[in-house]
């Protein structure tokens, strides 16, 4: 049974892939003013999900030597450095999730990943003493859950607002914060050895 279930994950994945990079032609480049910025809701691809994607906010650690009996040496982890010491997150709860909401001395952090094109990036969230939450977009309708991608990417909302940002670049391209950015933080892709 539980094989089954990947494989589909697996095909469903792959679809989206290969909708993603063919569904509206070549790349676009990056936008350079806000009317380009704002623009981009004309070019979202709007895909089919098998479900909804929850994000995760401050989740519980495990200690190293518990995510040992869990992890091989193998395992793709991601490591984003943010006050108090770095995080460590494994690649297979993000494919799942794709953003960590973090909350550290009261300042907001979003760990991000796309599992579609492979993007990981980490920002900080807190804006003018705002602490922005984000999410996966997506919505329901009679036919399903599906979500928006731009050029391949995920597309997230922060809850405050419901700006639309863009994951790989951290900008606000349709809502109250049109043309706000977030600053990044360091992070490494490595194994769990």
């Amino acid at each position: 049974m539980r094989r089954r279930f990947w494989s589909g994950a697996a095909g469903l994945l792959g679809a989206l892939v290969i909708l993603a990079v063919f569904a509206h032609g070549p790349a676009f480049a990056r936008p350079q003013n806000l009317a380009q910025l704002a623009d981009i809701t004309r070019y979202l691809v709007d895909v089919p999900l098998p479900g909804p994607i929850t994000s995760l906010y401050r989740p519980r650690y495990d200690t190293v030597s518990e995510a040992d009996l869990k992890m091989t040496h193998d395992d793709v982890a991601f490591v984003v450095m943010l006050p108090g010491g770095p995080r460590i997150y494994p690649q297979r709860y993000l494919v799942w999730h794709q953003v960590v909401n973090e909350l550290i001395n009261d300042h907001a952090y979003a760990i991000t990943y796309c599992p579609i094109t492979g993007t990981l990036m980490a920002y900080d969230a807190s804006m003018q003493g705002l602490n922005l939450i984000f999410d996966v977009e997506s919505h329901s309708s009679s036919e399903g859950t599906s979500g928006f991608l731009y050029d391949g990417n995920s597309v997230l909302t922060d809850r405050n607002s419901g700006s639309f940002w863009l994951q790989e670049t951290g900008m606000a391209f349709d809502g109250q914060l049109l043309g706000r950015g977030m600053p990044t933080l360091p992070v490494f892709w490595t194994t769990w050895g």
